[in-house]
């Protein structure tokens, strides 16, 4: 009966893990779909952004710079840069949160594994 009684254990311990790893990999691959999204957004001001000078210059301004809608879609675009790295962050907390989990999980079984065990008959006095 220990055999079985083994097997139990190691399948729930396989099941904690993959339902570990699951979470993680949910929790990151939201990060990275609201990255990407922003990653578009950026790519939407830049356009914008090259627009407006393109279509300045074409008319021969030459005070494109000084123009308020050029400082509204500069600031924007490095509001959604931070935002972009914010998630990087996430991303890198979410991985370490985790790794932290796995090894405080292989410390206790294998502190676990050394109680069970027992002294070796073969090394003992």
């Amino acid at each position: 009966m220990a055999g079985l009684d083994d097997v139990k254990r190691n399948l729930t311990d396989w099941c904690a893990v993959a339902a570990d790893r699951t979470a993680e990999a949910a929790k990151i691959s939201a990060r990275r779909y609201d990255k990407f999204a922003i990653g578009r957004e950026i790519d939407k001001r830049f356009a914008e952004l090259g627009s407006f000078v393109y279509e300045g210059l074409g008319s021969g301004r030459t005070d494109l710079l000084e123009d308020p809608r050029v400082a509204e879609l500069v600031a924007a675009v490095r509001a959604l840069q931070a935002e972009r790295e914010a998630k990087e962050g996430e991303i890198a907390d979410i991985r370490q949160e985790h790794a932290g989990r796995r090894r405080a999980g292989a410390e206790d079984e294998a502190g676990a594994d050394r109680e069970s065990r027992g002294p070796d008959p073969e090394f003992s006095d």
